[in-house]
């Protein structure tokens, strides 16, 4: 069972492979609201329960402006900020070009004859670098977003952490510009299984949003499922405004197998 609400025909066909019920026999008045929802989760609770979390496929799409047409995701899978930086890749290369020095091991960042120990604890352009290199390095990506170009900094152009970085090296702004002008922009549709994905995700730890009930009380794999369910319910429904996201754990990385298809964005600045 795929769990895929990147489209509203998509959530509606998760949610009636989830309940077994069709989309009249869900939409009904009294499964309304919070109240509502509630309702059908009780009158469903045995069968959900009775769902292996394992079999889910969790369906997302990362955005990404390449160089290369992807070539290194297609060998590799999407792998994370790290695990990118430390290998030969295109954004290693270029950074290199530009001569920055990155050893996350020993957390020294450098260009030229600038350098930095990478700490979390500072302020400004260096803890952004810092977070992102040691705290936030993961894959993410988005259950949805309909309107990906208006998301902000233009990742669908070039990676987010060239921006960060040419704020702490200025002399990195000139790659960031490159890239930019001469990276095409992909959708990478993609599916994960729960063990590979980061637990605030679901929100497992946060006991008012979303506000179910009971559910300090669930299992985690029950917590899973009902966010699952009530986020699908509410994109079958068309209720999900903004976006969802999706992260992936540190040190993940998803596999070309697991790569449903890459597909090219045709944007105009």
């Amino acid at each position: 069972m795929e769990f895929d609400i990147r489209s509203i025909d998509s959530a509606k066909k998760f949610v009636s492979e989830f309940t077994g019920m069709t989309e009249q026999e869900y939409n009904i008045e009294k499964f309304d609201g919070v109240d509502g929802f509630e309702l059908l989760w009780d009158a469903l609770f045995n069968r959900i329960q009775a769902i292996n979390i394992s079999d889910l496929r969790i369906v997302a799409f990362h955005i990404v402006g390449s160089l290369d047409e992807c070539k290194e995701i297609k060998e590799n899978g999407l792998e994370d900020l790290q695990k990118v930086l430390s290998s030969d890749t295109t954004l290693s290369r270029e950074l290199k070009k530009v001569d920055v020095q990155i050893d996350i091991a020993n957390k020294l960042i450098s260009c030229d004859d600038n350098s930095y120990i990478l700490n979390t604890e500072s302020s400004g352009p260096l803890f952004f670098v810092s977070n992102r290199l040691l705290n936030d390095y993961c894959i993410n990506g988005f259950f949805f977003n309909d309107d990906i170009f208006n998301y902000g900094n233009m990742v669908y152009k070039r990676p987010e952490f060239l921006m960060n970085i040419s704020e702490l090296f200025p002399k990195v702004r000139s790659l960031d510009e490159l890239w930019k002008r001469k990276s095409k922009s992909y959708k990478i549709n993609f599916y994960a299984t729960v063990e590979q994905i980061a637990e605030f995700t679901f929100e497992l730890s946060n006991e008012l949003d979303p506000p179910y009930r009971d559910w300090g009380i669930l299992s985690d794999d029950m917590k899973i499922k009902k966010w699952l369910f009530s986020h699908a319910l509410e994109r079958a429904r068309d209720n999900l405004e903004t976006e969802e996201f999706l992260y992936i754990k540190n040190g993940v990385i998803i596999p070309p197998e697991q790569i449903i298809s890459i597909d090219e964005l045709n944007c105009e600045e």
